[in-house]
């Protein structure tokens, strides 16, 4: 048997060319046939709907005698088809009253059509029907429908016309051809494409796919093990190609193992080399769990202490790596919420769980619960024991997905930890000879100070007899003070009744008895019924003064550090508001000025820890120094042009405080008042009017008692800005205090 003179390669694509192209003429004819059909079926329903519509048109307008309107619908018909050619209205004489050409009106419509467009004018006329016709020729179709047209005579009847439209095929047909032999070209590219592809299927299902099996076994020879030949189907060379796939397979996971178990090894050795390297524990632990994180390519890695305690053990995550985004669990935990776990780890067990959903701890309601917190979802930990008992943890979790552990990874952590335990060993050892060493340096330098000590104890006693001279003398002043205004304080209140009592009995009086001329006479000119108005105004008055001399006195205890009053939480305006009920008689207008005007901002503050009294001194003593610079003002300013202001704001700047501010417009102070405004007994009033104590005890009661802050902010003729900054609750106060005390104040 010859053998072909051409390959199968090539031999396959020729002949379906041949074919192909054959197939192509086949379709191109067809395709004229059927484009030029379609092109006539198209005209054909396009003429009769037109000339349908026409037809109802014309009769309308004819009815309504509207000549014009008839002649333009006519025109209009050549702007509706680029394909009419002639359009018009024949009367019963077959004469033509309007057309779409104007030279051919009252001619004889048989002189302008074919034969096919004549025959189909006289059947309409007659039959009294509509119709649309193809010339024989196929280039040319008619439409004729009836329209009742206009009398030919004066008071006659209406007669019938034809309505008739031609349309020309030519230009249709012959795009009809022109999309015919597009779409052969188009099938013809694409038979070529086919035949291309084709000799690209056999080119790839024989010679490049052995070429491929070649070039793989080469690949994997010269050590290229992520090689693949990855031939699809089920002949001969895919069943080759998947044998040789998976034994490339087996080669990598081999080289993979020694790769990892290498890099494992070399990742112990230098983790072993720096956290040995480091005597700081914190630092040792942190290199840990980076390294180990990154390593096991873990969510998150933390190192755990097992603290006993006096009170309830508890677990703290001292150091963790974790992924960006996860919330940090750096802190106390109480490990009764650990429950079985903390049980294994405490026995110095490996704790290996996969997904914390189908675990044994199921049961656990509180540790599922600290595990939905932290969004983990599969654990490995290693505890680990010090020489001096303690116990710790190296923990690694997966937030999303659980977490099949291999044997070598639990290895590998085991060694980390087993390195890790000598390191904090030695940084242990190493802490307590640091410990040692800085209570002998301690001792020393206690001793050095001693001496420095003693060379101020001279200053320091005379200062301090200076301080107990000046708080006994302010405690004797507040002692002689409070004694003669407690037994007015005390005796007001008796007085009060009795006054009330005389003015129900006088009232009683002139009710039931009518007194005689000479009575009538004192009452009209004690003017009593204005004394019975005014005197328990008057006696209220008196305890409002006797209580302000009061809070001045309690005000020098406070100074003196002789009062001891129990916070509680306090509505910090409603001391702001007693305040200015006090100091009402301030704000009225005066001869000099017209008045002060009180602008309150007041923000949303919850109840304040605090020492109300305290407070309240603290607003009384800034309020009323605003008052007096506004007076000093006004007596230099026009009272029509000047208006005293005082505006007071408060709101939660900080969370963990609450904010009081108070301005003014008066005079203001300049830079060397306000260096020495809350020194003790200074003041800028005239003798007599001022003491000098007001802000200093404000002063003490804010930084000393509430450990917060009281500012100054002022210019020279542009008013004063007080800011009294008190935290919320007690345990701040506490904490502002202690670091009052170590030299690390916030202030």
């Amino acid at each position: 048997m010859k053998h072909f003179p051409f390959s199968l390669r090539f031999s396959v694509p020729l002949i379906l060319l041949v074919f192909g192209s054959a197939l192509s003429l086949l379709s191109f004819q067809r395709a004229v046939d059927l484009a030029r059909h379609r092109a006539e079926e198209d005209l054909y329903r396009q003429a009769k709907v037109a000339g349908q519509k026409t037809a109802v048109i014309l009769d309308h307008l004819y009815r309504q005698e509207d000549m014009a309107g008839a002649n333009l619908v006519i025109n209009m018909l050549l702007g509706g088809s680029s394909k009419l050619q002639l359009a018009m209205l024949t009367n019963a004489r077959q004469e033509i009253e309007l057309s779409t050409s104007a030279e051919l009106v009252r001619q004889r419509a048989v002189d302008h059509l074919a034969t096919e467009g004549d025959q189909l004018l006289a059947w309409v006329a007659q039959q009294r029907i509509g119709n649309v016709q193809l010339s024989g020729d196929r280039r040319t179709v008619y439409a004729a429908y009836p329209v009742l047209t206009p009398p030919l005579e004066q008071d006659g009847d209406r007669q019938l016309g034809v309505l008739v439209l031609v349309y020309d095929l030519s230009d249709s047909k012959d795009q009809a051809f022109q999309d015919a032999l597009q779409r052969s070209l188009s099938l013809s590219g694409i038979m070529g494409l086919l035949c291309l592809g084709l000799w690209v299927f056999f080119n790839r299902t024989l010679t490049s796919r052995a070429a491929k099996l070649v070039d793989a076994s080469h690949r994997l020879a010269t050590g290229d093990v992520a090689v693949r030949a990855q031939l699809r189907g089920s002949d001969e060379l895919a069943q080759i190609s998947a044998a040789f796939d998976q034994m490339a397979e087996q080669v990598q996971l081999s080289q993979q193992a020694m790769r990892e178990a290498a890099l494992r090894q070399d990742l112990l050795h230098r983790l072993t080399n720096q956290i040995r390297n480091s005597l700081d524990l914190d630092t040792i632990l942190r290199t840990a769990v980076q390294a180990i994180q990154g390593l096991l390519e873990v969510d998150r890695c933390c190192f755990i202490w097992y603290r006993r305690g006096e009170g309830q053990p508890t677990w703290e995550v001292v150091q963790e790596s974790k992924q960006i985004g996860l919330v940090s669990l750096a802190g106390r935990y109480p490990s009764d919420r650990l429950g079985v776990v903390a049980e294994t780890l405490c026995n110095l067990e490996v704790l290996r769980v996969e997904d914390i959903q189908q675990a044994a701890y199921r049961d656990q309601k509180a540790l599922r619960a600290f595990f939905r917190r932290s969004r983990h979802r599969a654990i490995l930990a290693l505890p680990l024991q010090t020489h001096q008992g303690e116990i710790g943890v190296v923990g690694c979790g997966t937030v999303s997905e659980p977490r099949a552990w291999s044997d070598e990874e639990v290895e590998l952590l085991q060694a980390v930890t087993s390195q890790l335990a000598i390191a904090i060993d030695q940084a242990d050892l190493y802490n307590q000879s640091i410990a040692v060493a800085a209570e002998a340096q301690a001792q020393a330098q206690q001793l050095s100070d001693t001496l420095q000590q003693l060379r101020q104890t001279q200053t320091q006693l005379i200062q301090s007899e200076k301080m107990s001279g000046l708080g006994q003398l302010v405690a004797g002043v507040a002692h002689e003070i409070n004694n003669p205004i407690n037994f007015i304080y005390g005796n007001l209140a008796h007085a009060d009744g009795y006054v009330q009592d005389l003015l129900a009995l006088v009232e009683a009086y002139q009710h039931h008895v009518e007194p005689p001329p000479v009575i009538q006479a004192k009452i009209q000119d004690i003017d009593l019924e204005f004394l019975a108005e005014d005197l328990p105004k008057l006696m209220f008055s008196m305890k409002v003064g006797a209580e302000r001399i009061h809070k001045i006195v309690l005000s020098l205890r406070n100074f003196s550090r002789l009062d001891e009053a129990e916070m509680k939480l306090v509505d910090i305006h409603e001391g702001i508001e007693s305040t200015l009920l006090i100091l009402h008689n301030r704000l009225k207008s005066k001869s000099n000025h017209s008045g002060i005007r009180v602008v309150k901002d007041y923000g949303e503050l919850p109840l304040v820890e605090c020492y109300a009294g305290q407070m309240n001194q603290v607003f009384m003593n800034i309020l009323s120094n605003a008052i007096d610079s506004i007076d000093s003002r006004a007596a230099r300013e026009d009272r029509h042009e000047y208006r005293g202001l005082i505006t007071i704001r408060t709101d939660v700047e900080r969370p963990d405080a609450v904010t009081i501010r108070i301005l003014d417009n008066g005079q203001g102070m300049g830079p060397a008042t306000k260096t020495k405004l809350f020194d003790p007994f200074f003041t800028t009033k005239p003798v007599g009017q001022g003491t000098g104590l007001g802000l200093s005890i404000s002063y003490q009661i804010v930084v000393q008692q509430h450990g917060g802050r009281l500012d100054c902010l002022s210019e020279l003729g542009q008013g004063a800005e007080f800011i009294v900054e008190i935290p919320l609750r007690h345990l701040q106060v506490e904490r502002s205090r202690l670091e009052a005390f170590q030299g690390r104040s916030p202030l």
